[in-house]
Parts: C-alpha cells; structure tokens; sequence
C-alpha cells in the first residue's frame, strides 16, 4: 500500500513539474513511457534496486506473451516486425531499455 502510495505520489509530482515546465520531453525511453501511463518505478523494477533491471518474465506479466507482441498492431506496421523473426524469445532486454534509447539488437548481425 505504502509502495503505491510512493508511486502515485512521484507521477503527481512529475505531473506537477511537467505542468510548471511547460510541454513534455520526448518519451524516448520505456521509463518514460511507463510513467506516463500512471505506472510506477516498483510495478516494474519491485523491490530490486533500478540497476538491477527488469527481467523479460515481469515484462511479460502486463505485456502477456512473445507470440501477442508479434501480433499488435504496432509491431505489425514495423518491416520487418522485429518481434516476428528467428529469435522467437529473444529476451526484451535486448532492445528495450528503461532509462536508454532502445537499441535494434538486429543490426548486431544484419546490416
């Protein structure tokens, strides 16, 4: 109760300094974007420290499954649909970042 309280109470205050500040940034990272749907450091993170990362498995808990991903709409307007390709589980750490730009784990090989 008290973690949410915390987290309702930081995206208040966000909410504040964004209405002070005049119109928001770019959401550029997944944190960003988490936030901005009223979402807070623990829904994601819990109780591990921030550095520790997010693991696919909690990714998944909201975002359901690999195979659902592939087959959004906004994954599928993508060529080539990077969620559609011959690393079926490849783990969302790998191109999603929470606190960095996204990377295209992709071009690792492909160029």
């Amino acid at each position: 109760m008290i973690s949410k309280l915390l987290a309702v109470t930081g995206v208040a205050w966000i909410m504040t300094l964004a209405a002070v500040a005049g119109p928001p940034a770019p959401q550029n990272f997944l944190s960003d974007k988490h936030l901005a749907l009223g979402l807070g450091c623990h829904d994601c993170h819990g109780d591990a420290a921030k550095a520790d990362g997010v693991s696919m498995d909690q990714c998944l808990t909201c975002h359901e499954s690999y195979d659902k991903l592939k087959q959004s709409a906004r994954t599928r307007k993508l060529h080539p649909n990077p969620h559609d390709g011959h690393y079926p589980d490849l783990d969302c750490n790998n191109c999603h970042h929470g606190h960095k730009a996204q990377e295209n784990y992709c071009d690792s090989c492909h160029k």
